[in-house]
């Protein structure tokens, strides 16, 4: 990870404390001076690079392990591409996202890759999405998913693959008509289309989960995908039937029972597990590293409501979210609670009913809705909320909500974390990395290493981690960057003369089981004009 990559900082001095950091600073870093009196240029005190985390006391501290991530949202180009635009600014502008990822310390992106029966990659069964050149199924020339994937993994981020799944057109001319080369679904099946109109004369064009035919379709797909491209994980949303079900229902009901069951509502439900269960099996039998994830309700049941009217997941949208976690089908849940901590419906109430039914074999990542101003507002005491009731992590909808954030969610993300290992995957602790050179140039210092990762384990990740001794508040032990290449540059912090700090780089598996850390100390003394590292 080059300069460019982590942005130059920015300082100003002012009685030996920072006064205030630039923007694009990342992370934050504390520098001593020896002496006013002494031209700081002409007396380093001790110069390690890495980054040194202020000692200005903080609300909370980030946990070693948390989940941090924000929706991209393509719908409608929400968050991402300018439509239309020619494809190296349509990349330059999903670098700047992600790179404003790494500022924030959030450590993955979950990716709309398919919102509407459509694809941002290169697929056989689905249509070119309108949003990269305009035109629905229009070669864009280059694959942003692949793309995304090579520069998210360089950066030390996973990529979710964000797949709408009933949620199936637009209705417009945004859709791949039925004379081009790949249709949308729902010029090719029209028998398995459900159109509803909302109370605001909304047309919505839905796949019906009642039909088996429409589901294993929708799984094929989600399979393509997940044998193409070297995803972290797959997410799934609108995995729900629209609410309250469908006219025609009971025919598919009479007709399509396997089970034999008697009531309407449990065979919706059913419907719907079925595809989270056939897609899970296919996934887990062709990668079985890849996690899959979901948004669902935040409302799953009554109980969860404490009075309030609301949409429930179990009995209105027909997705029993918690069985499908509780079957071993998903790894995670990410609940789309996003109201306000101080009226109802309140996340805090909300996040402890989760809390309460959480199980050891998943993650909550609890969604947030920083669209909201008054979320936006609170989101620091949300991700407080979160963390006070055992939750692994936050999931923020969406990007450009979140984009203008400086103050690292006041300082709740204030230094990196790893993602949490998924309990059921793979424990197997990957080799250590050999060969840890430093090497300080001008105010500069270089780490690299030689990684003894097998590229063709699958279970292996190229990712690692970098700790340094001294660099946390009080000079303690902190993570300060994890990185897809086997090499960091970072700007120079300068310590107490004499100080010595370690250097440490673990190897992450996919499932992020940290290797034995291989470590190499450092100390640099005013004055001198041949710098050594111990033992050298």
């Amino acid at each position: 990870m080059d300069l460019s990559s982590i942005h130059r900082m920015k300082y100003y001095f002012q009685n030996k404390m920072i006064k205030r950091f630039a923007r694009n600073f990342w992370p934050k870093v504390l520098i001593n001076r020896l002496s006013d009196s002494v031209p700081f240029l002409s007396r380093l005190l001790i110069i390690i690079l890495l980054l040194f985390v202020h000692s200005v006391a903080i609300a909370q501290t980030s946990p070693d392990r948390e989940f941090r991530a924000s929706w991209l949202t393509t719908t409608w180009a929400l968050d991402w591409p300018e439509i239309g635009a020619s494809p190296e600014t349509q990349r330059q502008d999903l670098i700047r996202i992600l790179d404003r990822h790494v500022e924030q310390n959030l450590n993955a992106v979950v990716f709309q890759v398919s919102g509407r029966g459509d694809a941002l990659y290169q697929s056989e069964n689905l249509p070119w999405s309108y949003i990269l050149t305009g035109n629905p199924n229009e070669d864009p020339g280059w694959d942003p998913l692949e793309f995304a994937i090579e520069e998210a993994h360089q950066r030390g981020l996973e990529l979710h693959a964000w797949f709408n799944v009933f949620s199936i057109a637009y209705n417009s001319f945004s859709d791949s008509p039925a004379n081009s080369d790949t249709p949308n679904v729902r010029f090719t099946h029209p028998e398995w289309i459900i159109s509803i109109t909302d109370d605001l004369d909304n047309e919505h064009i839905w796949l019906n989960p009642g039909i088996p035919e429409a589901r294993e379709w929708q799984v094929r797909n989600v399979v393509e995908l997940v044998e193409l491209y070297d995803v972290d994980a797959v997410h799934f949303d609108r995995i729900r039937y629209f609410t309250n079900g469908y006219d025609g229902d009971s025919k598919l009901f009479a007709k399509h029972n396997p089970d034999n069951l008697t009531d309407i509502d449990d065979w919706r439900r059913y419907n719907i597990t079925e595809f989270v269960r056939e897609a899970s099996n296919q996934i887990r039998e062709l990668k079985p590293w890849v996690k899959i994830g979901a948004a669902v309700s935040a409302h799953y049941n009554r109980e969860s409501s404490d009075g309030w009217a609301a949409r429930y997941g179990y009995s209105d949208v027909f997705a029993d979210s918690r069985s499908w976690v509780e079957n071993g089908y998903l790894d995670y849940l990410s609940p789309m609670n996003y109201w306000n901590i101080s009226s109802p419906p309140r996340f805090d109430f909300i996040t402890a009913n989760w809390a309460n039914h959480a199980g050891d074999q998943y993650h909550i990542y609890m969604g947030t809705g920083p669209y909201k101003m008054s979320v936006l507002n609170e989101l620091h005491k949300q991700i407080d909320v979160t963390r006070n009731h055992g939750i692994q992590g936050q999931l923020h909808y969406r990007y450009s909500n979140i984009e203008g954030i400086d103050d690292h969610y006041s300082s709740r993300y204030s230094q990196p974390s790893l993602i949490p290992s998924t309990p059921n995957r793979s424990q197997e602790q990957p080799p250590p990395i050999e060969n840890i050179h430093l090497n300080l140039t001008g105010d500069s210092l270089s780490i690299s290493w030689n990684s003894l990762l097998d590229p063709l384990n699958p279970y292996n990740r190229h990712k690692f981690a970098i700790y340094c001794s001294a660099c946390g508040p009080n000079q303690t032990r902190e993570l300060i960057a994890v990185t897809g290449k086997s090499e960091l540059k970072m700007p120079a912090v300068y310590l107490s003369d004499g100080k010595q700090a370690e250097i440490a780089v673990t190897a992450l598996s996919r499932n992020y089981v940290e290797s034995e850390p291989v470590k190499q100390s450092i100390i640099i003394h005013i004055g001198q004009t041949n710098r050594k590292l111990p033992g050298k």
